[in-house]
């Protein structure tokens, strides 16, 4: 079975997570059928808009701890862009960015966003959310530091932004609007996805290179004013992600149960 459902109807690309027995969670040869996808999407020039949904009860709920197991020991992937670090976080190696993907991408998004589902969410231009939607950063509630951390004030007033990211609670469709994370709450995934192809529609009417060419220099400027902050981030939370309380964390992630933290 395919991880990564991938169709092409008119102008339109359909990509969605399948993997909805896991909660549409990252493994590692989930990301390799994606690097294929979104390297194909970029290159047909018949497709000028996509849709990203999932599959099942979750848009997406971020890597599969049980198959990637610590971040500084991730089995191979294929990597179409070398200069990105193998072992980055998943939904950095997930993200349309990552490829160069200059056509707007369109989410339909139901169910669980959470951690670097919900990242990736965020990095679709035009945002639906069913009402069903929960997003969510709990990182922190396994002890693990958040890579994306600072790109969030790109998304979100500071405020927001911190509880978040240091509470680690969640956030319903409904707010997630009020605070202009997403375009528009939809009554359930079938409506999200008609609002989602409605839009889809809509860009399609529009010239696809004037299109592309705004997007391009928006993901350029975003690009340069976030790789310091990458790269910063890497110094800050590097040492978290090493340590004995996200070893500890994740294993208690994994046996559902509460971490004992050292700190250490």
């Amino acid at each position: 079975m395919a991880l990564i459902k991938y169709e092409k109807r008119d102008k339109i690309a359909y990509i969605s997570y399948n993997r909805p027995e896991k909660m549409n969670s990252l493994s590692p040869e989930m990301l390799n059928e994606l690097a294929e996808v979104w390297l194909e999407f970029r290159e047909d020039n018949d497709l000028w808009v996509a849709i990203l949904s999932g599959e099942g009860k979750a848009f997406c709920t971020g890597a599969d701890f049980a198959g990637f197991g610590a971040f500084d020991s991730y089995p191979l992937l294929k990597d179409p862009m070398p200069s990105t670090p193998v072992n980055t976080s998943p939904a950095v190696l997930a993200s349309p960015n990552r490829y160069g993907i200059t056509k707007p991408i369109v989410g339909a998004i139901h169910g669980y966003a959470l951690g670097g589902g919900m990242w990736l969410a965020l990095e679709t231009d035009i945002r639906i959310a069913s009402a069903d939607t929960v997003f969510g950063m709990p990182e922190p509630k396994f002890g693990n530091a958040i890579k994306v951390a600072i790109p969030f004030l790109y998304h979100l007033p500071p405020a927001i932004a911190h509880e978040l990211l240091y509470l680690g609670d969640r956030m319903s469709a409904q707010r997630a609007y009020e605070v202009g994370l997403i375009n528009r709450v939809a009554a359930n995934r079938d409506e999200a996805m008609s609002v989602a192809k409605e839009i889809a529609d809509k860009l399609c009417e529009n010239g696809p290179l004037a299109v592309r060419a705004m997007k391009e220099s928006i993901m350029r400027w975003r690009n340069w004013i976030f790789q310091g902050q990458y790269t910063f981030m890497e110094y800050i939370c590097g040492p978290s992600w090493k340590s004995k309380d996200f070893e500890e964390g994740r294993q208690a992630f994994l046996e559902k149960r509460k971490p004992v933290w050292r700190a250490e």
